[in-house]
């Protein structure tokens, strides 16, 4: 009984987590801007430049072949590679992980004292 129960929250957990992700994928998509470059602003590329610059991105278009193609990446392990570092992002993150949990102890600490002190 408690089994069922618990299958049953997760599978909603996920479903939640899908759909929100698809959902926060499809914002990013209808915003405006959305597919322009800062490199399409360089005066010195040519417009046959800028068209190749334009259709590399063509692909993250269609949302729901964009979100297959992530998760699918996503499971092995695949982050993906960041558009304006052109880093992998797995390794963006591992870069970034001390500092923000730093950040994230001095802000507490911060926090609790100004709570403890009011």
């Amino acid at each position: 009984m408690w089994l069922h129960r618990v299958i049953k929250h997760l599978l909603a957990i996920l479903s939640i987590m899908l759909l929100g992700g698809l959902l926060g994928a499809t914002l990013v998509r209808v915003a405006p801007g959305f597919g322009v470059d800062e490199q399409e602003l360089d005066t010195r590329l040519s417009e046959e430049s800028v068209q190749s610059l334009r259709l590399s991105h063509e692909e993250g278009k269609n949302i729901f072949r964009f979100y297959g193609h992530y998760l699918a990446s996503l499971f092995q392990g695949n982050l993906g590679i960041s558009r304006s570092l052109g880093r992998p992002v797995a390794e963006l993150l591992v870069d970034r992980t001390p500092v923000t949990c730093r950040s994230v102890v001095i802000g507490l600490i911060i926090a609790w004292l100004l709570r403890l002190t009011l």
